[in-house]
């Protein structure tokens, strides 16, 4: 491989990856964040993600950069995983890889694209206005475990429902305050989606969709994930109560370890978001949601 300096865009090859690929891919994102990246736990499911597409930028032979792109339901296109090699960032790969994949996709039929960038992450930002992107909406997540918020109190009103009928379930979604907050916009398994009762129904046939209800009102929508994380995507909560509730729900009913790290999604103008908000009890961390269509 050339030393960065000698590097010419001309020569990168975007292509779909390969098996091959992930020694080098791992290599090189194994120091993304402090406590490393979460691509290796991902790799073999995006390699053969029937709902996606895995794509390279090759250099010289070998992969500097990856993008994943996920087909959701409401046909858009949900863009994550971007990594650019360390030694070729600010060279023009990220803009490339992100221009191939978009345009790939344009025609195959695709017209919308989105995307979740850290608020603190400006460069990725510009980048994704220097694509066409713009903002739609704004997210805080609040991340804890669930040793934190767990209390003694059964949530006895705090029920698991597995079959709802649909037309209720979405009448519940539709009227509740976290519905008409989110701009109509669903975050489920961190991709952002339209919230329509056909995109719910098909979510609740394809995965193993929960729902939890007290007192006939709608508490949240979420999909049960293995191991010691759990995030809960549509969270109607109003007090600090609520989410005791529901941390609670899965340390008793869920029999999940106090050491299980919950993470709550709310848009930042979620009105009882301030309510909320408690930065000794929770990580605090704001998303910026952005989408580009094709007319």
């Amino acid at each position: 491989m050339k030393k960065p300096n000698d590097f010419s865009i001309s020569n990168l090859i975007i292509r779909f990856a390969k098996p091959e690929d992930k020694e080098f891919v791992l290599a090189f994102t194994e120091k993304t964040w402090e406590w490393g990246d979460y691509i290796k736990h991902v790799w073999d499911e995006w390699l053969h993600d029937e709902s996606g597409k895995l794509f390279v930028a090759e250099y010289e032979g070998k992969p500097i950069g990856i993008m994943h792109a996920a087909f959701l339901p409401d046909k858009s296109v949900w863009l994550e995983g971007l990594r650019i090699h360390p030694d070729y960032r600010r060279k023009g790969v990220a803009y490339n890889l992100n221009k191939f994949v978009i345009d790939y996709l344009k025609e195959a039929g695709y017209k919308t694209f989105r995307v979740a960038i850290m608020s603190w992450n400006i460069p990725s930002i510009k980048l994704a206005r220097k694509l066409s992107f713009y903002e739609v909406s704004r997210w805080v997540s609040l991340e804890t475990s669930l040793s934190k918020l767990v209390n003694n109190e059964t949530p006895q009103l705090c029920r698991k429902e597995v079959h709802l009928d649909m037309d209720t379930l979405w009448d519940m979604v539709y009227n509740s305050s976290i519905y008409d907050a989110s701009r109509g916009l669903l975050l489920y398994d961190w991709k952002w989606l339209n919230f329509t009762k056909n995109a719910l129904k098909e979510l609740s046939n394809k995965y193993s969709t929960q729902i939890l209800i007290r007192n006939d009102d709608l508490l949240a929508i979420f999909r049960p994930t293995p191991g010691k994380y759990q995030l809960i995507s549509f969270v109607n909560a109003k007090t600090m109560r609520d989410l005791r509730s529901i941390a609670t729900f899965f340390s008793k009913f869920e029999k999940r370890p106090l050491s299980t790290t919950i993470e709550f999604a709310f848009p930042k103008n979620y009105p009882h978001l301030e309510k909320l908000v408690d930065k000794e009890l929770f990580e605090v961390e704001e998303i910026v949601i952005m989408e580009f269509k094709y007319l």
